[in-house]
């Protein structure tokens, strides 16, 4: 299974290599961070947004598309990945969904993972549905976002 971690700006220089490759997700007003040495970097640029906004770049079809292209033409089902947005916690974690169920792992399992602990993400919406037809999982974005109302509980009513 392939090595996929997700963080923040500001923890990314703290993630520990080696990475085969970084998914570098920035605001486009917004600079790269520092990144550590990786074979390949894939920079990104687009805002949280679950749906257009006009005048502010939202996820399309081509940032997923260069999602799918990475993980089918540089990765193996045994790379390390380091994928980074503004705040670790959309972004990041739809990219990472995507990136796993490319690379092989079942679309269940991606999921749980990457929404669940220790990551504790809530997908970005376009993200998956963008890529959904792409993976052949229509209903991704569905999916993705039905693990969350468990994490929702989790943070906000502990046992």
């Amino acid at each position: 299974m392939p090595v996929i971690h997700y963080c923040g700006r500001r923890e990314v220089k703290y993630a520990r290599g080696p990475w085969d490759a970084i998914v570098s997700i920035n605001d486009p007003d917004e600079p790269t961070p520092e990144l550590p040495d990786s074979a390949r970097v894939l920079r990104l640029e687009f805002y949280d947004l679950d749906r257009p906004f006009e005048g502010y770049p939202e996820p399309r079809p081509e940032h997923v598309q260069a999602l799918l292209d990475l993980a089918k033409h540089h990765l193996t089902k045994d790379s390390r990945v380091l994928i980074h947005c503004h705040a670790g916690i959309s972004r990041s974690a739809a990219a990472a969904i995507i990136l796993a169920i490319a690379l092989g792992v079942d679309a269940a399992r991606a999921i749980t993972h990457f929404v669940n602990k220790p990551y504790y993400g809530f997908p970005n919406g376009l993200l998956p549905q963008l890529a959904a037809q792409p993976l052949g999982l229509p209903s991704l974005k569905q999916r993705a976002h039905a693990a969350m109302p468990k994490l929702e509980r989790t943070i906000c009513h502990p046992a």
